[in-house]
């Protein structure tokens, strides 16, 4: 990932300096992600969309005093953080209301013993329902779709 942030820059001692502030600020920059994201890939991920960024604007910002550069970079991986974790809830939420488009309405089961219900992945999903005794299950054993009492 280095190497395609070096290709942005394009004066040479500009690359070094930029290579100089990656192995600076890297860890302080991940660090700060991970406190948000609470993931080591998509903090990883948020520390290169950072330098990706900063090394796009690298001719604007390489002047900044070592202060205000740190403070740049903080806010740019917050931001960068904030943007990857509203884009995994975003997925995290379609995919669970996918998932629930897939549940069974109580309307659709006749049989309330045992009824079988065909999935996505064409597992089959036994469904017992409040008929059975409650008994401790040590008395009981599952045999293929039944229990039975031993």
């Amino acid at each position: 990932m280095l190497a395609i942030c070096l290709a942005l820059i394009n004066d040479d001692e500009d690359k070094k300096s930029f290579e100089q502030l990656v192995k600076k600020f890297e860890k302080k920059l991940y660090t700060e992600s991970f406190k948000i994201l609470r993931s080591h890939e998509l903090a990883e991920e948020a520390v290169w969309e950072t330098f990706y960024r900063i090394a796009d604007n690298f001719h604007k910002i390489h002047n900044l005093p070592v202060y205000k550069m740190e403070a740049y970079l903080i806010i740019t991986i917050r931001n960068a953080s904030y943007r990857l974790y509203n884009k995994e809830k975003k997925h995290f939420y379609n995919d669970i209301h996918e998932e629930m488009r897939d549940i069974p309405s109580a309307d659709e089961f006749n049989d309330y013993n045992v009824a079988e219900k065909n999935t996505k992945s064409q597992l089959h999903i036994f469904i017992i329902t409040d008929t059975m005794p409650m008994k401790p299950p040590n008395l009981w054993e599952f045999h293929g779709t039944l229990y039975i009492n031993i």
